[in-house]
């Protein structure tokens, strides 16, 4: 499968191989925060893919679910946590956690793309 070949939708087994912040596009105010998750299938062609998504910090809320599977703590503690300013979460500690991410299949741009559209923690049995 190559790089520029569409992800079947699904449930797929992940690293986090990246985390990096960059500027928003739209908003000079923001920052991105941008995790890029491999892929890991063994014998499958999505093997070693990598996949990218974003999450602004005007909604960093939208990391806990991410952050809930890597760190396999409760959503609602995570959630709780942010609400009352004693959240920590260092990106770099996330570089190398494993996961699971559902990957959905949309049109954009005329085009059909994938995108992650879920986490689970890794060794969990994620809802379908």
């Amino acid at each position: 499968m190559l790089s520029g070949d569409l992800i079947p939708a699904g449930w797929y087994k992940a690293e986090i191989v990246g985390f990096v912040p960059e500027p928003a596009k739209k908003d000079p105010s923001s920052t991105n925060y941008v995790p890029t998750f491999k892929l890991i299938n063994k014998g499958q062609a999505t093997d070693g893919r990598e996949i990218k998504t974003w999450f602004n910090s005007k909604l960093i809320g939208m990391m806990a679910p991410m952050i809930s599977a890597i760190e396999e703590k409760p959503l609602r503690k995570i959630v709780e946590e942010m609400d009352n300013g004693t959240f920590d979460f260092d990106t770099d500690s996330a570089i190398g956690k494993k996961l699971q991410i559902k990957i959905k299949n949309e049109p954009y741009d005329q085009k059909m793309t994938h995108k992650v559209d879920g986490f689970a923690a890794y060794d969990s049995a994620p809802s379908f």
